[in-house]
């Protein structure tokens, strides 16, 4: 329980940006009764004990609650009816981070000093938002297909025979749409992330592989483009987990992972994950509907259950994948009050951008990412989303009477912190506090 509690006291500061100089003494409270012995009696979840807002957070990010209860036909948790799918909409612990803050300053006035908060995400943005696709089914005209449309069964784009024929015949793919996102994307202004099965090892793994040339070298492309490429591990994964491994290498050592139908499970996959070497998991999310499942729209270390430890590996919660309100205008707005402050991880598949078989979907897409930089978002692809938040965490500030040393174990650049202090050199100061140059071991700043 103690490392648990470790566990979800040090998420709940860095996403409220508290120094340890300021973590104040947590007390089992009402609120935060027994999330770890839930029961549902008509439709309500009651639970006995009671806990701390630390203990809570860590049961959640540790995902207890999927050790146990139903699993679907292809062996995935199943969160009908859990507190995860209740909450998914408004994620507890980034509440209960918040509300941290007073009582933050008043352990800091204790110590005799002002509080000082590091600011999430690079430049002090207000969120982070990244764009993934997994590269799925990008070929449509197979030999099952045209059948279909010869039949004159063929949905959901509405073209005639004749057009379907001609199509397979000249070799058209209507979902092979790499050079469409890449263009919307450069247009916006940001780069995203790539996951790609490496080979095809289950009967639900898609037919887009490093085994054939042409997909190959679309990838080859997307990596002299700058492109994260990150492994799309088969669904095979979660019955053979030395595949983790195996497929990292395959990918050359790529950073991160995202299973295949999100088909995984957290006591078996992350400690394997993590064993493969990868920096983080982006598998966290809803098959069906849109939400986080973690509680937390920000990254965090991923759990073993064995050694009841955190593992070296972040995980990156997914937010919403492209057929999941699609359909709903107010998604960009509904996803943006969720997230918050947090990281706001889109999916949407690169077939789904082919605006006959997916009218709307490429546009949500657009929409949702506009709507982020209008909210003031940082963009980045999900291994440096992952790579800041690892590095921001080992920030450590130590007050004094004339001010404040940061030490930065590694290299930062676009630390904010919120507090009255002075720029330093190479610094400038921002409305209610300061933003930093690069920051690499000591830095001594002075009170305002």
């Amino acid at each position: 329980m103690e490392a648990l509690h470790q566990h979800g006291l040090c998420h709940l500061l860095a996403v409220a940006g508290i120094p340890g100089y300021a973590a104040p003494q947590l007390e089992p409270q009402p609120a935060y009764a027994g999330v770890g012995r839930l029961t549902v009696v008509d439709g309500r979840h009651l639970a006995d004990g009671v806990w701390s807002p630390a203990e809570a957070a860590g049961w959640w990010l540790a995902r207890c609650e999927e050790l146990s209860g139903p699993h679907d036909e292809y062996g995935r948790w199943d969160p009908t009816g859990s507190l995860s799918w209740e909450l998914r909409h408004t994620p507890p612990l980034d509440r209960w981070a918040r509300e941290l803050l007073p009582l933050a300053e008043a352990r800091a006035a204790e110590r005799g000093f002002p509080l000082v908060r590091i600011a999430c995400w690079p430049g002090g943005a207000a969120l982070a938002c990244s764009g993934s696709h997994d590269i799925d089914h990008v070929r449509k005209w197979r030999l099952a297909t045209l059948g279909s449309y010869l039949l004159g069964r063929g949905r959901p784009a509405r073209i005639g025979r004749l057009q379907a024929l001609r199509e397979y015949l000249g070799g058209t793919e209507p979902w092979w749409r790499f050079d469409d996102i890449r263009e919307l994307e450069q247009e916006l202004g940001f780069d995203s992330t790539w996951f790609v099965i490496p080979r095809q090892r289950h009967r639900f793994d898609t037919p887009f592989t490093l085994q054939h040339r042409r997909d190959r070298q679309q990838v080859d492309a997307l990596r002299a483009a700058g492109q994260e490429v990150g492994v799309h591990g088969s669904c095979a994964g979660l019955e053979r987990t030395e595949l983790a491994a195996t497929e990292r290498q395959e990918m050359e050592s790529a950073m991160g992972v995202r299973q295949h139908w999100l088909r995984f499970t957290v006591g078996d996959s992350w400690p394997a994950q993590a064993a493969a070497g990868y920096c983080y998991d982006s598998s966290l999310g809803f098959t069906h509907g849109w939400g986080l499942r973690g509680g937390t729209a920000f990254p965090f270390a991923a759990w073993d259950h064995t050694t009841g430890n955190p593992l070296e590996m972040g995980e990156l919660p997914l937010t919403v994948m492209d057929r999941e309100g699609a359909n709903d205008p107010q998604l960009p707005q509904k996803l943006l009050e969720t997230v918050g402050g947090g990281h706001l991880n889109l999916l949407w598949h690169v077939a789904a951008f082919d605006d006959r078989d997916f009218p709307g979907y490429g546009e949500m897409y657009r929409r949702v990412i506009e709507a982020a930089q209008g909210a003031g978002a940082w963009f980045a692809p999900l291994a440096q989303v992952w790579e800041w938040w690892r590095r921001r965490a080992r920030i450590e500030l130590e007050p004094s009477k004339t001010g404040l040393t940061l030490n930065a174990p590694e290299r930062l650049e676009g630390v904010v912190l919120h507090g009255p202090l002075k720029p330093p050199r190479g610094g400038s100061a921002i409305e209610g506090g300061v933003a930093l140059p690069v920051v690499q071991g000591r830095l001594e700043l002075e009170w305002s």
